[in-house]
């Protein structure tokens, strides 16, 4: 992966190989699973920001089947989890932005700092 974020990439990878024993197949499994959940968070992340149910579906899909995420998302290269880095920090943004108590923001900015931090890793 070279000079890439690994932060993330590391984790699903290494339980997928611990799992199913060393493959390269066993890896792009961990990332087309993150890619599924790329594209339900996205998905999740539209409604909770006031667009509704089918136009964030259709613009989930125009985002998921896109000539650029579709074969990454069948490679073990970090570009899918960053994107899903990104997308789950907005998430956690826009609860935020919309909880109710003082405490419930910092929290959730708090888990978004936190997770940039872990997924948004360099290699040295």
């Amino acid at each position: 992966m070279g000079n890439r974020d690994v932060g993330l990439a590391t984790l699903p990878g290494a339980f997928f190989v611990k799992l199913f024993g060393f493959s390269f197949t066993a890896v792009r499994l961990s990332t087309l699973i993150v890619a599924m959940a790329t594209g339900y968070l996205l998905q999740r992340t539209l409604v909770r920001a006031g667009v509704r149910e089918g136009n964030a579906t259709l613009a989930t899909l125009a985002f998921i089947l896109s000539p650029l995420f579709v074969p990454l998302a069948f490679t073990f290269m970090t570009d899918v989890f960053g994107v899903f880095t990104i997308v789950l920090c907005l998430y956690m943004c826009l609860r935020a932005i919309q909880a109710s108590t003082h405490r419930s923001t910092i929290a959730w900015i708090g888990f978004a700092a936190i997770l940039n931090g872990i997924g948004g890793r360099r290699a040295r």
